[in-house]
Formats: structure tokens, sequence, C-alpha cells
């Protein structure tokens, strides 16, 4: 039995646009060049930087032999490392081996410093290893791993070595421990049992004792690792460091893993610290000088959430990017609510007290699970202005994955997707390959190089194709792509009035490639709803010629339009503080049928036409003189 609510409404409203959504399947990102590292065992890579001019900084591990270009490396059946500089066209400038003394080493993270310096960190047992010719010792007799930091100048020489950490460590973190920030500031994490001994610039620094308990340390060193500044601790028992990034005001920040039960807490600003859920994405926050700041983290419906990566600029700009599992799960004080039961890709930006500035997350689902491992994934960010994400999708392997009604189609089949986002949570591009990038990095032209591993089958980038050995890596530049949108006369204009929108672009275009202009809601929102106006067949800058949509249309001042193509798949940039249309209805003002709602449901009512207007009988709605108010 339903209980009738009945509506009325005065003349014309304002409209709201009925989106036709276009979904795209095609990919035609451009590779310059992929350099492939190859060899009998494992050739994984580690870490990536990359300068203003394009010069790759980028570090690998192998196994008894790596192949890259023209070159061969063979050591020990140890595992060593492998450290070198490619210029913007994939050339190798110089390269430098790192090994242990009969032991295995392990290349684990690198980073700039202000002089333009690579700062590499690396770990091995035994009295000391080898950096090309040079050899380092450890302090001391200890057998334990002993972390290394070692300096490169940009020619690949050594100007500094030295034994940095020694101690019980747990796990290897490999290409997410080290961070780095404009003054020099080095932060390194890594989970320790017992005592731990620093070696830094005042003598040995003793933390802990034979005693303590397997934990999670952060250390921030000054001048490049010279000096120890602070160190705090978090639990290692059911709580993994995913990686660890700080921001322009030295505040630092730590994505987890925390599978702990509830029973076990521990204390962290202030507060007694529980793990909300089964398996939980969590972000534990650090000031300058290393006290607890804030926390934050993912809840969902089916408990289980993880957060692959993060990459910060300042207080107001976190990114985050995971996976969650159920049919909803909570943002901040957001539920994030989807049609079924699965698990879903997302991404976010939060400022450092965990408040949600914006979401995303995948409209598609082809698992009731998801996958934990953040190995393959990675987040990188340009300044404030755009965020680079790489997913590993094991449960998308042939299947299509939709972002904001756009789709991206699995051509090839693969593991990856890769975007380009905009500071609003746009996606300015995205394509598929067969593994995702496990490091990224940008250029002055804006130019994006990658860094990754394969197995099992021959990867491609268009042309450029391999098949492994093993687990072999790769190293490799892709141009970037963007259209921008030129001036548009804001108006006024009438519903089926005709558009003219110029637009500009960067990149190579497929010749199957169509240029769309599409139109907002009146709210100047892309949400899905979004109607197209026009569109050209193009490679080229031109002008879509469109008609604004005739009928249900919402007289507003609020109307935005941005473009897309088809081939690759992009969109052009927009701000919200930019062109705003005005637009008027020619709708006239209809209420719609009688609707009925049951006792204690909401419902919103909706109407086209007009600029004003008034709904009745008010009886409980949430303001009737709204063009769509919730009774």
């Amino acid at each position: 039995m339903r209980c009738k609510n009945h509506k009325n409404a005065l003349k014309p409203i304002i409209a709201f646009i009925c989106l036709l959504i276009a979904s795209f399947s095609s990919n035609a990102q451009k590779f310059e060049w992929v350099n492939f590292f190859q060899g009998q065992n494992i050739q994984a890579p580690v870490s990536l930087g990359v300068d203003s001019s394009g010069n790759q900084y980028a570090s690998f591990y192998f196994k008894t032999e790596i192949k890259f270009k023209s070159i061969t490396v063979t050591k020990n059946n140890y595992q060593s490392g492998l450290v070198l500089k490619q210029d913007t066209e994939g050339k190798v400038l110089w390269y430098k081996v790192i090994e242990g003394i009969r032991e295995d080493l392990y290349t684990l993270d690198s980073k700039f410093n202000s002089k333009g310096n690579l700062i590499v960190l690396v770990t091995a047992a035994g009295p000391s290893i080898l950096v090309g010719s040079d050899t380092l010792k450890r302090n001391g007799s200890g057998t334990d791993f002993a972390f290394y930091l070692l300096e490169f100048n940009d020619t690949g020489k050594l100007i500094n070595g030295n034994h940095l950490i020694d101690g019980s460590f747990y796990g290897l973190n490999v290409g997410r421990i080290l961070a780095s920030d404009k003054n020099d500031n080095l932060y390194l994490v890594n989970a320790y049992a017992g005592q731990v001994q620093v070696y830094d610039s005042t003598g040995t620094i003793n933390l802990g004792s034979s005693s303590t308990v397997a934990r999670n340390i952060v250390f921030k060193f000054s001048r490049s690792g010279k000096k120890l500044e602070w160190t705090s601790t978090l639990p290692y028992s059911g709580l993994s460091v995913y990686n660890i990034k700080v921001d322009i005001h030295e505040n630092v920040y730590a994505a987890t893993y925390w599978t702990a039960s509830s029973s076990t807490t521990f204390t962290f600003n202030g507060q007694t610290m529980r793990n909300p859920q089964t398996a939980t994405g969590a972000v534990f926050v650090w000031d300058k000088q290393g006290n607890d700041k804030s926390f934050f983290c993912i809840k969902a419906s089916d408990k289980n959430s993880v957060i692959y990566d993060i990459a910060v600029y300042d207080s107001n700009s976190v990114f985050i990017s995971g996976a969650y599992q159920g049919d909803s799960a909570l943002f901040d004080t957001v539920w994030e609510k989807n049609n079924k039961l699965g698990g879903y890709l997302f991404y976010a930006r939060y400022d450092i007290n965990g408040n949600l500035k914006w979401l995303n997350v995948e409209d598609t689902s082809y698992t009731t699970v998801i996958y934990p491992n953040k190995n393959f994934c990675s987040m990188s960010n340009y300044k404030d202005a755009y965020i680079y994400l790489s997913y590993f999708m094991p449960y998308h392997y042939s299947e299509p994955v939709i972002f904001d009604g756009q789709k991206y189609e699995a051509k090839p089949n693969g593991y990856g997707l890769n975007l380009k986002v905009d500071d609003k949570g746009n996606i300015l591009w995205g394509y598929r390959t067969l593994y995702p990038f496990s490091a990224m990095g940008t250029d002055a032209n804006d130019n994006l190089y990658f860094q990754g591993r394969w197995e099992g089958d021959t990867i491609k980038f268009n042309n450029i194709k391999a098949f492994p050995t093993g687990t072999d890596g790769f190293l490799g530049k892709t141009t970037d792509y963007s259209i921008t949108r030129g001036d548009v006369y804001t108006g006024p204009y009438c519903a089926g009035d005709t558009i003219k929108v110029p637009f500009t672009k960067k990149g190579d275009f497929d010749t199957s490639n169509f240029f769309i202009a599409e139109l907002s809601d009146e709210f100047g929102i892309f949400d899905g709803r979004e109607r197209e106006l026009g569109r050209v067949k193009s490679t080229k800058d031109s002008v879509v010629i469109g008609t604004l949509p005739l009928f249900k249309t919402a007289s507003s001042g609020n109307y935005r339009i941005r473009i897309i193509s088809t081939n690759p798949i992009v969109q052009s940039y927009y701000r919200y503080d930019k062109l705003r249309l005005l637009i008027y209805s020619r709708d006239k003002a209809d209420p719609g049928p009688t609707e009925t709602i049951c006792y204690g449901d909401s419902i919103k009512l909706s109407t086209y036409g007009g600029t004003k207007w008034t709904w009745s009988p008010r009886y409980n709605m949430s303001d009737s003189n709204a063009r769509q108010p919730v009774v």
C-alpha cells in the first residue's frame, strides 16, 4: 500500500541536460621507445627518477645476468644491483653494478637531492659491498643485512657511500621505502626486530634493545643522510607499510595495509588504535618534527580495503589509489554506493587531516575480492597539477574497465590500466598494457617515462615487443596527450541553438579518431550524465560545431563544455573557475505524473522549463522553490 504525495509546479524551471553517454574503446597511445632488461633469472625494476631534460635514473636488481640494449652484465650466482642513466631517447649514458661479497645484494630505492645527485639505498650481508670498482666496508662485525646509502653525480661517479643502518630487518619493501624533500632530508621506513644501530656524522646511535619486538621504524635524516633527526614507530605485527611520501611542508605520510585483529591495539596521536575491519587501507601522518599528526582509512561494507600508493604535494593535496571490497565504502563521511557486491578500484584526494576533497570509483567489477599486493601498482604526481596512476588488475585481463562512463577496452589484453588525472579527479587520458608500471616520472614537456616488470607472455607497446626469458624489466617513454578547449561564447543561449567549440591538441591521434564536444549538467558537473553536442573526425586542431539540446534542458548559468577523443581516449583540461555557459530552457513547466512514496522513504521531484518554480504541498519538502526538491 502506498501513500500518495501530490505535486504541482508553477511555470518554467531551470533545466537539466539528460545525457547520452559515449563509450569509447580504442587505444592508440604512441610509445617513443621501450628498452627491455632480460637475463637468466629475475631482472626486477626497483625505482625510477626523471629530470627536467628527460634523463632517467633507474635501478634494478638481478641474479647472475642482465642484458639491456647491446650490453650484457654477468656476475656470480648471487643477486646484484644495477643503476643506470639514459637520455630522453633511451640511450644508455652510464651504468654501475653493485654487488655483495659472496652474498645477495638488493637495490631498495633511489631519490634525487638538491644537487641533482642520485641517492641509492642498497642492502647486503657480509663485510663489504662493491660499487663498480669501489669497495665500501660495513661498520663493526655484524652479520645482519647492512643498509648502505650511495650518492652518484650525474656522470655516474660515486662521490659518497656509507653504511647507514644495521639491524635484523623483516622483509624487503622494494621501491617504496625512501622519500626526500627539497631541503635534502631523507625519510626511510623499514621493519626491524631487536636493537638497531644507526651510523651518522655524530657517531653510533642505538635504538631499542635485543629484546625489542619487531616494529616499523620511520627515520628522518638531514643532509642527504648524514645526520639522524628523529625516528617514530608503528607496530609490525599485522601492519605492513606499503610506501612513504613527504609533502613540501615536510609532513610525512605512510600508506599501510592493516590486517591485525581488532583485539590488537596501539597508541597513535594520543588515541588507541584498533583495526576497524578484516583488512584496512590506512594512512598515518607525522609532522616535520616526527610527532604523530593524523590518521585516516577506508572502510568497506565487506570489511576489506587496500591503499596501493600515495602521492602528496602539500597538506591539501594527498592523493591515494587503492581498491575496496563490497557494495559500498566509507571515505571520510561519504558512503560510496555501488550497484552490486564486488571489488572496485578507486582514487581520491584528501587533505592532511583525512577530509575528503573528491573521489572517483570504478564503474565496473568482475570479482567479489580485491588484490592486496601493491608491488605492481604505482602513483606519481607533478607538483599539484597532475597525478599518474597505474593499476594492477588481475581480474580484468580481458575485460573493459570503466571510469566516469569512459571505457578502456582490453586492447591489448592485460593486467595494467594507466591513467593521467588532473587535480579535480578528471581522467585526461588512459590506456591498457599487459602489465602496469611500477614507477613513473615526467620531464619538462610532460612526456611520461615508465618502468615495470612482466613474465609469462609477449609484451607489446604498439610495434615494440619482447618475449620474457624469466621475470624481466622494461623502461620506456610515451609522449603526452592533451586537448585544450579554445574560447567559447558564454551566451546567453537558448536550447537548440548552434554552438562552436574550437580546440587544439597535443600528441598523435589515430586516423579513426573523433573529437566530441560534451555539455555538463546544469551544475557544471561531468558525472556520466553529460550530453553530446557534436563531433568531428580529425587528427588535427579543429572546431566542433554542435547543437545545444532542445528538450529537457534546465535554465542555468553554470553549464560547462569539454572535448574528448576516441582514439586514444583523451579529455580536455577544464577547471571549476573557468567557462560558464548561460542557457535558457524552451521546455514548458511540467511536474510530471503523480508520485507515491511509502512512509519513511524519500523521493526527488523534478521538472523543466522556466527560471522560477514553486511546489506544493510543502510538507516535509527540502526546498519548495528548488527545481529538484527532496520530499
